[in-house]
């Protein structure tokens, strides 16, 4: 089994960064958008980059936009540079072409509704399978059925309903080039527990 990548959706301050990091994130995820509960605002991500600036090395940081404008995004990235770009596929405002002139790798979170293959699915480096919500662009808590993926051989990112009790199981049916959680390790939307981080994290490795 290779080594699963984890992916931390949704940080908002800097003690649940650092810890996620210390814990074995691979992954760390900021959510920009105005749609959602765990949005963060450019002054408090530059606030963390500038708490922890050593720690940030050992990561792979994303920014996640869901019906954010052109001028946000661009003012944004004007400031900072991500590792990656997230955007929902089915996200209405979404221009491909402005996000893609950033010169930065995109990562496509897709909702999964039915049993799909790998030529329905864009060619990106990284994917993200979630379930599908029309009008969420993700942490929904919601598990799809797994075996609608099962054929997936390209490098995704699980999502969906993923917490520190079914992602072993989740791992160990899949084998993903890795695992995305927002929810599953909130004792309340938006506000993260560290403790669940750790053992998502120690489930999710299998260490």
């Amino acid at each position: 089994m290779k080594n699963t990548k984890v992916k931390i959706c949704g940080i908002k301050d800097e003690t649940i960064a650092l810890n996620s990091i210390k814990a074995g994130a691979d992954f760390l995820g900021f959510n920009f958008s105005p749609k959602s509960k765990r949005q963060i605002s450019s002054s408090k991500f530059k606030e963390i980059v500038n708490q922890i600036p050593n720690e940030f090395k050992l990561v792979k940081i994303v920014f996640l936009f869901f019906q954010n404008s052109k001028e946000e995004i661009n003012n944004i990235l004007a400031t900072f540079s991500p590792d990656y770009i997230q955007y929902v596929s089915r996200d209405n405002s979404v221009d491909l072409k402005f996000l893609k002139s950033f010169s930065i790798p995109l990562i496509p979170q897709i909702g999964i509704s039915s049993p799909t293959t790998n030529e329905e699915l864009p060619d990106e480096e990284i994917l993200i399978l979630d379930s599908f919500h029309k009008e969420e662009g993700g942490g929904t808590g919601k598990v799809f059925p797994w075996e609608n993926v099962r054929n997936i051989s390209k490098n995704y990112f699980l999502a969906g309903g993923l917490n520190p009790n079914n992602v072993e199981l989740a791992v160990k049916t899949l084998n993903p080039f890795g695992v995305d959680v927002a929810s599953g390790v909130e004792i309340e939307p938006g506000m993260k527990d560290i403790e669940l981080i750790k053992e998502f994290i120690k489930n999710a490795k299998g260490t």
